[in-house]
């Protein structure tokens, strides 16, 4: 391979922190807004009756605020993972200080930068998370600091998961990789990747089925429209629409490959219809990161929303990791 397994690594991890910073930051940003009655606050509105008088938008926004705290720690994590991996890769921490005391402008000196906004952003999150769940109710009411860090998570996340693509789409040299579709396909599988995640924070935590029911009856009091708390609740139809657009992305990437002149990509095309690269393409690709999460989401949403399967999350994540290690290891010059 032209780059090492640490970089696929690093790709992977990167567009994991970048998906689920993304999923769970415009959900954050729809909660609040969404909750937020011309009474006031959510804890306004709780306090005044507004509720009912049984608290389910409290309960509601209790539980999530857990859940996304969990999620942004997560991502914490998976960055400060994906920042080793980078070093690991320039060989010593001394290169990667080099990055920020003496940068070019090149794709792995911008994708340091923006590696480091995300971890800033991600630790004030956590941090406020903690801070802010440990003061009781008033710490549902939305602070200003976690309100800007969430505004701010979103481009940052956008930006990340662009620059895992531009990576490998900017290098001239391997024609495979040196397509818009490139940048297309990362986008997305890393927004699979986020609502995968997202899913298994909600199931190993057991508030997946807690926000659905609370979702129903704030819908139902019409506090919100149905649409929005079953968006909140769980972010199942846009994942069905990502990985749509996802085997849409890879139709267009392979007729783009395959009608390409240059005898580089002829040969990183026999190189993906040959063994290894050919079952892990079909089976971990197609199979497990496609078509196994769009039928379980599928029952999922049929089924009401409230159920969760952590094997088609981590089948879903397998095969985002498998995408990338095959696009890296077909790269010919």
């Amino acid at each position: 391979m032209l780059f090492s397994t640490f970089i696929v690594l690093y790709l992977f991890l990167g567009g994991c922190v970048a998906g689920l910073m993304l999923v769970t930051a415009l959900r954050g940003i729809l909660f609040r807004r969404g909750l937020r009655l011309h009474h006031g606050s959510v804890l306004n509105g709780a306090r005044s009756g507004i509720w009912n008088g049984d608290l389910d938008g409290l309960t509601w926004a209790a539980d999530f605020e857990h859940y996304s705290g969990r999620c942004y720690v997560l991502a914490l994590v998976l960055c400060l993972a994906s920042c080793s991996c980078l070093v690991f890769d320039l060989g010593s921490p001394y290169k990667a200080f080099l990055l920020f005391t003496h940068p070019a402008f090149t794709a792995i000196t911008v994708g340091a930068y923006v590696l480091t906004a995300a971890l800033l952003l991600l630790c004030v999150l956590s941090a406020s998370h903690f801070i802010l769940s440990s003061r009781g109710p008033s710490s549902l009411r939305p602070r200003w600091v976690r309100r800007i860090a969430e505004l701010l998570a979103v481009p940052v996340a956008v930006a990340l998961m662009g620059y895992t693509g531009l990576f490998l789409a900017l290098v001239d040299s391997v024609p495979l990789w040196n397509t818009p579709w490139t940048v297309v396909l990362f986008v997305l599988s890393a927004i699979s990747a986020g609502c995968a995640l997202s899913s298994l924070v909600q199931a190993l935590s057991n508030s997946g089925i807690r926000l659905s029911a609370a979702a129903e009856k704030v819908s139902a009091a019409g506090r919100m429209s149905a649409r929005g708390a079953a968006a909140i609740a769980s972010p199942r139809r846009l994942h069905v629409a990502v990985i749509l657009l996802e085997v849409a992305g890879l139709g267009a990437f392979a007729l783009r490959t395959l009608t390409r002149p240059e005898a580089a990509a002829a040969r990183s095309v026999a190189l993906l219809t040959s063994e290894p690269l050919v079952g892990w393409l079909a089976l971990g690709v197609l199979c497990l990161g496609l078509l196994v999460p769009l039928v379980a989401e599928v029952a999922c949403i049929c089924r009401g929303g409230q159920h969760h399967i952590p094997p088609a999350d981590l089948a879903c994540l397998l095969g985002c990791f498998l995408l990338r290690y095959c696009l890296v290891a077909a790269g010919v010059h």
